[in-house]
């Protein structure tokens, strides 16, 4: 109860500060994100409404602004096969001036240039490129990976702008300037759910120039896409930006569709030659189609084809999802600054989704082969919010005889996680004739849950440079927890400390040795049951070497690391959480990149994974089954993946890809292997001054494969040959 009156008073008094910095009205915000799937706050459209009537103003000058007669400076966007990732500086993620060379872990660096020369759209698409990553989706309808062993639903934490996002969602690259890959927990930069990795998305900024972008692509399966970029500024003082997307697609599969608006304005105003204040906000929409798969019996895929669908017919998930930024910054000297950060996260999420079961009458004998499918139906009504704000100062200083550079921060949150989880028996359907027989077995009752979670966090992060050879990066933060689920009679708290600590060695300067070690901790989910209280943790040890070689320019790291993950919550068939395990990871990541020639460019990544559930019990029926030795579903031994792209001319080039990954389980009991499989895609560019061009291959030969479904019950088959051209201008 005292920490609860705490985190109030905490709250109510960064209220004001953002009250007297931003003249912002905060008081009737509540707050989204925990566990798993949306948030929309009724609560706080009063607000809305003053943001929209100002952004709409932004809108007007940054449009007017980029079409007056004034010259314009070109943003980042022509398509050209120059250059591939950026060295992976991922400073603007650790909040410190690390140069590459001297940032002790493993980290990937996606650039908008990198992500147009793929063709990507979607978080998955681009993090293909991240070493020892695998992507898939969630029904089709969010975006999901596996980092190390282990998925985004339970290790990998995915932010913007360092700010934590809805757990299940889908994210259009067209709002983000650049992709980061952090490797390993991420507890000392962010607190909770960086168990194993952590993506942050860099948004597109304002900034002081005067341009207009159009971007329209057309291509398979119906696919039609536009995006617009808008920038432009006022004076010297105040400057603004709007991107927006509307795209729409049916699938190679049948009866599904995919529908997507978003729009981001923003805009920066300099208080004074010290301080300046951003704001950022993101609406989107999305109504997609669930995809419940094609079903798998045992070691069995029961329908090998790649349309064949099986859902009900009113199936549908509807997402919307609000974010609101507001970021102060004032520099006190040369050497400090202070930061303030207000944000706001909703997510509301309506979703009826079928889920596939097995084949009754085949398993009772009464049928010679598995006809027909039961199906289950479910219901989603879930909303979620988060409300948090963080204070920070950093400094660089000069103290016995080394140079630090420092961050020292405060940071309070709440998540609210409001929810209904209904999972009911359905009309079981003949695969062949697609005839559909009645609901035979009534519907169970609904999973609810009403959860609050408050998290007060201090941080310090150091980064110490002992001398040209030598450096060193520390950090911690401290993260008290209270629970509280009103629905359940569920109450915990918890007090995680998680520390980080990375050496550098430089012997020469084009090369760095690191070693490593950190913490993480994610809260129980909101389905554990009962009073248990700890956290899932993770610790990893990690090792590695980075080579930077000028000219020619060549950048390649090559990582070793060993993780443990305890405490994990295990889902019983009533998909409640109720028992713990443990899992172990231990691989090695390797990536090149850089220039063959003056027209040549290269990237290569490969990773080993050993992935093994070393205490993992589960129910099944009435039974305990123990899986304890299996392979963690959805991590395959070997992942690769190369990319070169060639200038033919000054203007005009063409891309390859290519990307294999090695056999992999959907699921604990390691029953049902996807096989390995290789896929080939292909890309074609030519930019004009103030236009541009691009076609797109993907899968050219056409390879079937398959890749996450539900559970043991289905996988969904991946997409096939598609092709996808885009035309650009920028005025």
């Amino acid at each position: 109860m005292k920490i609860r009156i705490l985190m109030k008073n905490a709250f109510g008094s960064l209220a004001c500060l953002l009250h007297q910095m931003f003249a912002f009205d905060a008081t009737n915000v509540a707050n989204p994100v925990s566990g798993g799937l949306a948030a929309t706050s009724r609560p706080f459209e009063r607000t809305f409404c003053h943001s929209g009537a100002m952004f709409g103003v932004v809108l007007l000058f940054a449009v007017s602004s980029a079409i007056a007669d004034e010259p314009v400076q070109l943003p980042e966007q022509v398509v050209h096969a120059e250059p591939l990732l950026t060295k992976p500086n991922v400073s603007e993620s650790l909040g410190l001036s690390i140069p590459v060379l001297q940032t002790p872990l493993h980290a990937s660096v996606m650039n908008g240039s990198f992500i147009k020369a793929q063709g990507s759209q979607t978080l998955r698409d681009v993090l293909r490129n991240s070493v020892g990553i695998n992507t898939g989706t969630g029904n089709g309808i969010h975006d999901f990976f596996v980092i190390r062993g282990v998925d985004s639903l339970n290790g990998g934490l995915v932010l913007v702008d360092g700010i934590p996002e809805p757990e299940a969602t889908v994210y259009p690259l067209s709002l983000f300037e650049e992709v980061h890959v952090l490797k390993g927990p991420g507890a000392f930069v962010y607190g909770a759910n960086s168990l194993v990795g952590s993506v942050n998305l860099i948004r597109k900024s304002p900034q002081f120039d005067r341009f207009l972008a159009a971007e329209f692509t057309a291509g398979s399966h119906d696919t039609y896409r536009g995006v617009i970029d808008a920038a432009g500024y006022a004076d010297d003082r105040a400057a603004g930006r709007i991107v927006g997307l509307y795209e729409e697609e049916e699938s190679y599969r049948d009866d599904i569709e995919r529908e997507i608006f978003n729009v981001s304005p923003s805009m920066m105003v300099r208080l004074s030659e010290d301080s300046e204040i951003s704001i950022f906000f993101d609406y989107m929409k999305s109504e997609l189609t669930p995809d419940a798969g094609v079903p798998v019996l045992g070691d069995t895929l029961v329908v090998p084809s790649r349309s064949a669908t099986y859902h009900l017919p009113d199936d549908e998930s509807d997402q919307e999802v609000n974010h609101v930024v507001a970021d102060y910054r004032h520099r006190l000297s040369e050497l400090q600054e202070i930061r303030g950060r207000f944000y706001f996260t909703q997510l509301d999420w309506q979703s009826d989704g079928t889920i596939l079961g097995s084949f009754p009458f085949f398993l009772a004998g009464l049928e010679p082969t598995p006809r027909t499918l039961g199906r289950l139906r479910g219901i989603l009504d879930d909303e979620q919010r988060v409300l948090g704000g963080e204070l920070e100062w950093s400094s660089r200083c000069e103290s016995g005889g080394c140079a630090h550079e420092a961050v020292l921060g405060i940071e309070a949150q709440r998540f609210t996680d409001d929810f209904v989880i209904d999972i009911n028996p359905a009309s079981s359907i003949d695969i062949v004739t697609h005839t559909e027989s009645p609901v035979v077995f009534p519907d169970l009752p609904p999973n609810t849950g009403d959860s609050e979670s408050d998290i007060f966090s201090a941080y310090l992060r150091d980064r110490i440079v002992i001398s040209e050879q030598w450096s060193l990066l520390a950090g911690a933060r401290l993260d008290q927890l209270e629970f509280d689920d009103d629905d359940r009679g569920t109450s915990r708290s918890d007090t995680e400390f998680n520390p980080f600590g990375g050496v550098v060695y430089q012997p020469t300067k084009p090369i760095a040795l690191y070693v490593n070690g950190g913490t993480g901790f994610a809260p129980p989910s909101t389905q554990v049951l009962g009073p248990r209280g700890d956290p899932e943790t993770s610790i990893q040890v990690e090792a590695g070497v980075k080579v930077l070689m000028p000219d020619p320019d060549w950048f390649a790291q090559v990582a070793v690391y060993h993780l443990e993950r305890d405490d994990i919550a295990i889902p019983e068939s009533s998909g409640l959480f109720t028992r713990n395990g443990s899992q172990e990871s231990k691989g090695v990541e390797v990536e090149v990149q850089g220039r063959i020639t003056a027209d040549i460019r290269l990237f290569a990544v490969y990773a080993y994974l050993d992935s093994e559930l070393t205490d993992f019990t589960e129910m099944v029926g009435p039974s305990v089954v123990d899986r304890s030795g299996n392979t963690a579903p959805f991590a395959p031994e070997h992942i690769a993946r190369v990319w070169s792209s060639l200038d033919l001319t000054e203007n005009f080039g063409v891309a390859l890809g290519l990307r294999a990954v090695g056999d992999q389980f959907i699921a604990a009991d390691n029953m049902f292997e996807i096989e390995s499989y290789t896929t080939l895609d292909a890309a074609m560019f030519y930019s004009g001054t103030d236009w541009y061009i691009s076609v797109h291959a993907e899968n050219l030969t056409d390879e079937d494969f398959a890749t996450r479904g539900t559970g043991n019950l289905s996988v969904i088959p991946a997409d096939d040959l598609a092709v996808f051209g885009t035309v650009g201008i920028i005025l």
